[in-house]
């Protein structure tokens, strides 16, 4: 009974469906008509694409209806729509096209694909009924054609331009002219195109002849200000992205008139001033881009309730203030970048309500407290909070809600405690950054590590503790791993089954790991970066281990506690503790980037195998005992970064053969001239030094070519002739020029550029004439000035005086004339810290009222002295010793100390010496190695007094760029410094005292400690005053400077017994004024300090030693 009835409703829907069929067929093709397929079918065929890109063209067949050929659309057999976009046609549009033949075409899109720069052809005006036009990124070039703008009809038109060499250009005709025709425009899309128009231009072209629009789109189309208000009578716009043109000013208030604004976009468009908060109000905004307009400056609103904002993004902009409570409003927003600005505060904890979050970037703002939940924003995928002030903790964030989360990063903060495991268990987490912070605790096994994507981890500069968990080291996507500058301990075990582990970069320096280094490290294929350098590491390491690594580029072991070093060969291996010649076996190395065999007892010969390595980029040998070079011709293709300083080479310069990044020759013996042609190498060049070599003769012109030089220095040789004017010229970029203790002559160049960024000029030791150059103030961020020991004739340089950052400055033995000191309400130098004024003509009075203004004299932190780093000034060592009451009436509590004497300068060797057997002295270490170590981030007790072997070992490293001898004249300097301003301090005690009993104690615990200093200082007077002046030779560096008020000149033994006298006064009159407690005694005790001091610095209160009898205090 049933199956007579289903028969007829089969039936039903199959004649159903035949029916559809036939309808859709009729109404979409309607029998394509014979000439509108020819011409399609002569389209293809002229087009050159290719068939297996093509998704449409290679489709297209004769035998089936051209109506349903991809990407063509039909109305009554007709063509009225074609889409050949992203078809990969790579041939240039004819204007006989037989495209142009399809009369009845509304739609046109051939976006995206490379018509080989060719120009729009004009034949498009014959496809008169187009509404849609869509030629971008089609790689069209040159003018856009006239009879563009006799498409009346166009609704959309889009000649974007953003992917091509060769842009497109609207010159002749400009915009107007394009546009004047074509009201019924809705949306104009002209990205990339040259447009080249101001503000009152393009602004009215637009708001005259474009009524109806709604889309406006000209990123980057060279567009200038100012916005004109005449663009409100596009009253319907929508959209509105003009990023990467240059305004140079501020965004209109008007833009908060559009009603129907949607989205709006000026990334990137030079915006200065506020940003008006109305527009942030506009109901109908959801979009928001003002990212990358460093000038331009604001603050958040409160925001509606249920605001219609989506993305905000403020990257790198002047925003600041705190985020506004009210930001939870924002119910609909996604994406919220306020990265690289200036915000501060807590992070409100509304954020909480934005469960529509996806991307969040806050990094590089200033941001405090603890960071909110997120757990509501189910679809987040990115989160950074980098380089913030936030605290507290992160166990308690709902971290296992984020499913989505992809990218987090938190470094750079202040956060405490442990990092919860549930972070690295989340599915799709790529990137964790927790790096510079303050962590601690121990890291937990992870479980099922098998299903993790993690690929970079970098957990750097934190305090976590305890071994490395071993199934880090199996997480199957790893590339990254950074552990280095924490307290991780014990051993690190060898790892089964790693062999097709990803990971390429590996750093677990600076930590306290123990025993071996765990072979099956090696079986990281992929590995390329291993640092393994300042732990505790023993045993011998096989150095052909690395020969089972694909591509490794850097290998670091250094600082560790490494029995030996193995290096096989076929038929011999070489067994080291430390290195005394080139292991033979590294020339075998062709994929080694970096080699670093810096600070060893390499003797003798550089081989030339060494400039053969394929793609050696950097090569550090400084720090042996190199005599001579195999080859002198350095015929590297590959290597741009040299270091050969400190060793011994002789004879002439090497003959360079191709330019370098970084050159350090100094501190040799090479003695020869400065090749002429030296410029030729320096093109690229950021550092140069030959420094403390035997060179003569002048300094080539050539150098100038080394236009992007950061770092000249040449001192200490013997160059003759004058300073080449070329070399001002370069102190545009220039920041540290040294050509001191030579033999130059002639006068200094009036030719500093006007944006001089010098921040170090030292010309001292020379014999330089006439005045110092007026241009010298136009380096407003000069730091040192060192001119002394030369011939010039000036008065006192207060037309210096705006260089605010001037914190040396060296003018003794020189001609200065007149009064010292300048005129005026504002402080000269405020920043100075030593001037050296000795051995000139200066006459008058010294004017005590300008010395206040020199606050960075009184006991500088050593957080306040300069970072130049490899720009320090060095060569000597400067002794700010000298305590010289000023005013003592008018500042009871303490006196001010001045530093006017550059005292001689010890060799390395004495000094370490000196410093580590005297007692008392501040600071008492040898002179740093070559250790990238931060200070205080190991444990201070840690044992290195075996660790000597480890500090010479062979290793492939990278080596911060920026010299380790400067930092080390910078050590030397903060140490000096720190020596002056305890002395500083303990006078300021002293005087407080009077006042206070409880200060008695802490002065009495001082002065135990001044003590020994005193001691200190009598061994090394004794030491000075001995008749063995070959001894003192050896100690101490004497190039020749004319010191006329050297504090132990004149001291005789009767003298010294005098000082030992006072020194035993002294002593009794602090005993005194501990037991009585009184004023008198305390001030018997300051008057027999002074009394003391004025032996052992022997300063002259009338006239301050400075070798100028005629200057007497005002």
């Amino acid at each position: 009974m049933q199956l007579p009835m289903r028969t007829p409703l089969f039936s039903s829907f199959f004649m159903m469906a035949l029916c559809l069929l036939f309808f859709r067929a009729s109404v979409v093709s309607g029998e394509c008509l014979g000439d509108q397929q020819s011409s399609l079918l002569q389209l293809k065929k002229s087009l050159v694409f290719t068939t297996s890109l093509s998704t449409k063209l290679v489709h297209w067949i004769e035998d089936v209806d051209c109506c349903l050929w991809d990407g063509v659309t039909c109305n009554d057999g007709r063509v009225t729509g074609l889409d050949l976009s992203d078809e990969s046609i790579s041939n240039e549009l004819d204007g006989s096209s037989s495209l142009f033949r399809l009369g009845y075409l509304q739609k046109l899109n051939l976006a995206g694909n490379d018509f080989n720069y060719s120009q729009i052809p004009y034949q498009f005006e014959e496809l008169k009924n187009l509404s849609y036009l869509n030629l971008s990124n089609a790689g069209f070039a040159g003018q856009i054609p006239f009879e563009i703008s006799r498409l009346t009809g166009l609704v959309t038109l889009d000649l974007s331009n953003t992917n091509s060499f060769v842009p497109l250009v609207m010159e002749s005709p400009n915009l107007a002219t394009l546009v004047q025709n074509l009201s019924e425009l809705m949306e104009l899309y002209l990205d990339g195109v040259h447009v080249s128009a101001q503000g009152g231009e393009w602004c009215l072209a637009l708001s005259s002849s474009l009524p109806k629009l709604r889309v406006l789109s000209m990123s980057r189309c060279h567009l200038s200000g100012p916005l004109d208000s005449s663009l409100l009578t596009l009253r319907f716009l929508s959209i509105i992205r003009l990023d990467g043109n240059d305004f140079s000013g501020p965004v209109p208030e008007f833009f908060a008139d559009f009603q129907k604004l949607t989205s709006l976009s000026f990334k990137a468009c030079g915006l200065t001033g506020k940003f008006p908060e109305k527009i942030f109000q506009l109901p109908t905004l959801r979009k928001l881009d003002l990212s990358s307009n460093v000038l331009l400056e604001g603050f958040l609103p409160e925001f509606p309730p249920n605001g219609s904002l989506e993305n905000l993004w403020l990257t790198q902009t002047g925003f600041s203030g705190t985020l506004p409570h009210s930001i939870g409003n924002l119910k609909m927003l996604s994406t919220l970048d306020l990265s690289d600005c200036n915000f501060n505060g807590s992070i409100p904890s509304t954020v909480a309500n934005l469960a529509q979050l996806v991307h969040v970037d806050m990094a590089g703002n200033h941001f405090t407290g603890p960071i909110p939940s997120f757990s509501m924003a189910k679809n987040l995928t990115t989160l950074s909070l980098k380089a913030n002030n936030v605290t507290g903790q992160i166990t308690s964030t709902e971290w296992q809600e984020l499913l989505n989360l992809v990218i987090l990063d938190l470094s750079y903060n202040l956060l405490k405690g442990s990092i919860p495991a549930s972070l690295f268990s989340l599915p799709l987490l790529v990137n964790l950054d927790l790096s510079y912070n303050q962590f601690s605790g121990q890291l937990d096994e992870l479980i099922n590590v098998s299903s993790y994507q993690l690929r970079t981890l970098t957990l750097t500069k934190n305090s976590l503790e305890g071994s490395i968990p071993a199934s880090l080291f199996s997480l199957p996507s790893l590339v990254t791993m950074d552990l280095s500058y924490n307290k991780f301990s014990g051993q690190v075990d060898e790892f089964p089954n790693i062999s097709s582990s990803p990971l390429s970069y590996l750093d677990l320096s600076n930590n306290n790991l123990e025993g071996q280094i765990p072979m099956s490290l090696f079986d990281f294929q992929g590995l390329a970066y291993l640092s393994l350098s300042s732990n505790n590491l023993s045993g011998s390491f096989k150095l052909n281990l690395i020969q089972q690594l694909i591509n490794p580029s850097e290998l670091d072991l250094s600082h560790n506690e490494l029995s030996s070093i193995e290096c096989y060969q076929p038929n011999s291996s070489l067994l080291f503790r430390q290195l005394k010649i080139f292991p033979d076996c590294l020339r075998s190395q062709s994929n080694m980037i970096e080699l670093d065999l810096s600070n060893n007892q390499i003797h003798g010969e550089i081989p030339s195998w060494i400039w053969k390595l394929p793609i050696l980029t950097q090569l550090n040998l400084s720090y042996n005992h190199l005599v001579t070079m195999e080859e002198s011709f350095l015929n590297s293709s590959s290597l741009v970064y040299l270091d050969l300083s400190s060793n011994q080479l002789q004879g002439p310069l090497p003959v360079l053969a191709s330019p370098f990044s970084y050159l350090d020759f100094s501190g040799n013996n090479f003695s020869s001239t400065i090749p002429a042609n030296i410029g030729s190498f320096l093109a690229h060049a950021f550092f140069f030094s030959l420094s403390k070599n035997k060179l003569h003769g002048s300094i080539p012109v050539s150098i100038c070519n080394g236009t992007g030089l950061l770092v000249l220095d040449l001192s200490e040789n013997s160059l003759s002739g004058s300073i080449p004017q070329c070399l001002m010229g370069m102190c545009a970029t220039l920041k540290k020029l040294n050509l001191g203790r030579n033999h130059l002559t002639g006068t200094i160049f009036n030719a500093f550029p006007s944006l001089c960024s010098l921040k170090l000029l030292a010309l001292d030791g020379n014999q330089l004439k006439g005045e110092l150059p007026k241009s010298l103030a136009n380096c407003t961020k000069l730091e040192v000035l060192d001119i002394g020991n030369n011939h010039i004739e000036d008065i006192f340089p207060c037309y210096l005086k705006n260089i605010s950052m001037l914190r040396i400055l060296i003018l003794r033995l020189n001609k200065f004339y007149g009064p010292i000191g300048c005129q005026g309400p504002n402080a000269t130098w405020p920043m100075l810290q030593i001037i050296d004024i000795a051995s000139n003509n200066f006459s008058g009075k010294l004017p005590t009222n300008g010395f206040p203004s020199w606050t960075a004299m009184v006991g500088a932190e050593e957080g306040d002295l300069s970072e130049i780093n490899d720009l320090v000034f060095y060569g000597r060592q400067v002794d700010l010793g000298l305590i010289v009451p000023l005013d003592r009436k008018a500042s009871s509590s303490f006196t001010r100390r001045g530093s006017i004497i550059y005292t001689k300068t010890p060799s390395r060797e004495s000094l370490a010496k000196k410093v580590t057997e005297t007692k008392g002295w501040n600071g008492a270490q040898s002179i740093p190695t070559k250790k990238k170590r931060d200070a205080g981030e190991k444990d201070q007790n840690k044992d290195t007094s075996n660790n000597l072997d480890a500090e010479s070992f062979s290793v492939f490293s990278s080596r911060a760029l920026a010299a380790e001898k400067d930092r080390e004249e910078l050590f030397m300097l903060k140490e000096q410094i720190k020596l002056a301003d305890k002395q500083a301090s303990l006078e300021k005690i002293q005087w407080e005292a009077m006042t206070s009993n409880r200060k008695v104690e802490k002065l009495q615990q001082e002065l135990d400690t001044m003590q020994g200093d005193i001691s200190s200082f009598m061994l090394l007077i004794e030491g000075l005053t001995k008749s063995d002046s070959a001894a003192y030779a050896d100690d101490y560096d004497i190039t020749p400077n004319y010191f006329s008020c050297l504090p132990c000149d004149d001291l005789d033994e009767m003298e010294t017994q005098r000082m030992e006298q006072a020194r035993k006064v002294y002593i009794s009159a602090v005993a005194a004024a501990k037991e009585k407690q009184d004023e008198e005694s305390i001030a018997a005790a300051a008057s027999a300090r002074l009394h003391l001091q004025s032996f052992v610095l022997r300063p002259n209160v009338n006239h301050l030693h400075m070798g100028m009898d005629s200057v007497t205090i005002m």
